[in-house]
């Protein structure tokens, strides 16, 4: 189910991302680009398009990926430091005009709304530094970098998560925005298109696709056959695998050149689980005064990388913003403050008991099962005598005590039934007498609780939500709970 969650969550974002769908990116290793050459961001009067981050309304973002603070060269980063600084200088030009950002372009690739610069995010909830280049797929972790929100959000319909591009009100003076409408179903380039990259790479094609079209300007993709050439990394020899990305512009036609993996056995990769095909990134396209300037996003699992194509003295050039670490199935993060406030419901529930046993460590644990069970888990949480501690649920940012645990009183976790979980905690009341308290959740909530004291396996009084409840009804409740289940006992210590 998490697979599945995280291909959908790359698919929403290409769909989402420039306007236009696309999929997959490089990087056979790791999920990200192996044959990029960074271009140092150059000052310019008119700033470049911004991308931004958006899972919704309120949460978008040009996410950062470098330190803010200038770095500076040492012996240490002497090797990499042109490229580090580069990176620097680029998000340095985003940061400075970030107020000038007041354009975003829509889903439709042809609309742009307005946005306005809202605030720098620097620090998450305890107080710390964050550190750029990730990609939180959950509004619960921050990310640092510029928050925007829509100029008037009235009438807005945006569900699409995903990259954004953004604009300044220059750059749509001095630039045109090509529309470039995808090509229904796959095809090919165009015959000529295939010989002449054949020619100049003297090489075989093994297949190509074009992606999206205009009047004048299409974009595609195409993969050579066998192995390309013989490179020597890490002290051992290996075989890369040539693919291209390919922009038209009338009847010139310009390449890049993407290596990947090349094995005799297995065939060409260029990332992993992309079954030996390239496929394309999302591209928007615009006519500048130096010609054109394509926009792109190249997504895989795990990765996001977005930059611009440009053609430059008659070739095709790539400078890439970053490769962002595309964070998927991220477990619900718990702040100070959380656990502040999970601690303050325990000792409410019973201060005299609970005052001294600090609940010191946590696991999360899947009660109801539901669609959004894994955005939305319990919590269990424990003292360091393993057998004080509570459970709570979690929804919409507000935490709610499910019970406690001592050493009179267990837990069993039961299997879920259709989208509702049980938990039970049972023990001793005194004598043959057993107390049992069931708790029902669903959609991560606690919407029904049964408290039964048992005397001799005979009930002898119930309440159902806090009110009297027939004991026969209560008796058919707790026979007729799922199968139970084991959860294992893994915990999270709390760093105080």
């Amino acid at each position: 189910m998490k697979k599945l969650l995280f291909f959908a969550v790359v698919a929403m974002m290409m769909v989402a991302a420039c306007g236009n769908k696309g999929k997959t990116a490089e990087g056979a290793d790791a999920d990200s680009l192996t044959a990029d050459s960074v271009a140092e961001a150059v000052p310019d009067t008119t700033p470049q398009p911004m991308f931004i981050f958006r899972l919704d309304d309120d949460h978008m973002q040009m996410v950062y990926w470098a330190d803010r603070k200038e770095p500076q060269k040492t012996k240490d980063n002497a090797e990499y430091f042109e490229e580090q600084h580069g990176l620097w200088a680029l998000q340095e030009i985003f940061r400075r005009n970030r107020a000038s950002y007041t354009k975003m372009l829509m889903p439709d690739g042809k609309t742009f709304a307005d946005i306005k610069y809202v605030e720098e995010i620097t620090k998450n909830p305890d107080g710390e530094e964050m550190y750029g280049g990730e990609l939180h797929t959950r509004a619960d972790i921050p990310a640092p970098g510029l928050k925007y929100m829509f100029f008037n959000k009235k009438g807005k319909k945006m569900d699409e998560i995903g990259m954004y591009i953004a604009v300044t009100e220059s750059y749509l003076q001095t630039r045109k925005l090509i529309p470039m409408p995808l090509v229904k179903g796959k095809k090919p380039l165009p015959q000529q298109v295939v010989k002449q990259l054949e020619k100049q790479y003297k090489m075989k094609a093994e297949s190509s696709e074009l992606v999206s079209k205009g009047d004048l300007y299409g974009y595609g993709v195409m993969q050579f056959a066998g192995a390309y050439r013989t490179i020597e990394e890490y002290g051992e020899k290996r075989q890369t695998a040539l693919a291209l990305e390919v922009i038209m512009v009338g009847d010139s036609v310009y390449s890049y050149p993407v290596e990947g993996h090349y094995d005799k056995t297995y065939g060409a990769t260029w990332n992993v689980d992309d079954d030996g095909e390239y496929i394309a990134s999302s591209v928007t396209m615009f006519e500048g005064p130096n010609g054109i300037e394509c926009c792109f996003v190249h997504g895989a699992p795990e990765s996001l990388t977005v930059g611009m194509f440009r053609v430059v003295g008659g070739k095709l050039e790539r400078q890439v913003y970053e490769t962002y670490h595309l964070m998927i199935d991220e477990s619900l993060p718990l702040w100070k403050k959380d656990i502040a406030k999970l601690r303050q419901l325990y000792l409410e529930d019973d201060p005299s008991e609970h005052k001294g046993y600090k609940l010191t460590k946590y696991r999360f644990i899947y009660i109801d099962d539901n669609d959004d069970s894994y955005d939305h888990p319990e919590i269990w949480m424990r003292a360091d005598d393993n057998k004080h501690g509570a459970f709570f649920t979690y929804n919409k940012g507000k935490f709610q005590l499910m019970g406690c645990e001592d050493e009179r009183m267990h837990p069993t976790f039961y299997k879920s039934r259709n989208g509702v979980g049980y938990l039970t905690l049972s023990g001793t009341a005194g004598g043959a007498s057993i107390f049992i308290n069931a708790i029902e959740v669903k959609d991560d909530r606690i919407v029904h609780r049964l408290d039964v004291l048992k005397d001799e396996g005979r009930i002898i009084e119930s309440t159902m939500d806090d009110k009297p409840y027939n004991s026969e009804k209560a008796r058919q409740y707790l026979e007729n709970l799922p199968e139970t289940e084991d959860i294992i006992e893994y915990w999270t210590e709390i760093q105080e």
